[in-house]
């Protein structure tokens, strides 16, 4: 890993569940989507956490330089991701999740993909 992933990757993230308060590491997170009321969150140990916060609350606890939002109710970390599916317009995540990024994010989104390793 580089230096920029190594620093940034030592952060832990506080939580708010419907049980209390639940302390992950930002590099854990694979991504995030709305549900209703609650977000869901999916860790690479095939973990999901509930979240009573929203979407928009707990993508602001996360680096904007390793996640990005495809669409209005999911968040993505970008480590994660391991292709682009043009034809469905969809990012392939490592957990093999298929996750459809908006018309309208989708040269933004493949932009910062591709200047995220570039860099």
């Amino acid at each position: 890993m580089n230096n920029k992933v190594s620093s940034e990757f030592s952060n832990i993230v506080f939580i708010s569940t419907w049980k209390g308060i639940k302390k992950i590491k930002t590099e854990d997170v694979i991504y995030m989507k709305s549900s209703d009321k609650y977000s869901e969150i999916y860790l690479n140990n095939d973990d999901k956490i509930e979240s009573s916060s929203t979407l928009s609350d707990l993508a602001k606890s996360f680096s904007q330089d390793f996640f990005y939002r495809v669409n209005r109710t999911t968040v993505i970390n970008l480590l994660y991701a391991e292709e682009f599916l043009s034809s469905k317009c969809c990012v392939l995540l490592l957990n093999n999740s298929e996750i459809v990024v908006s018309r309208r994010r989708k040269q933004d989104f493949l932009k910062q993909w591709i200047s995220f390793y570039s860099n």
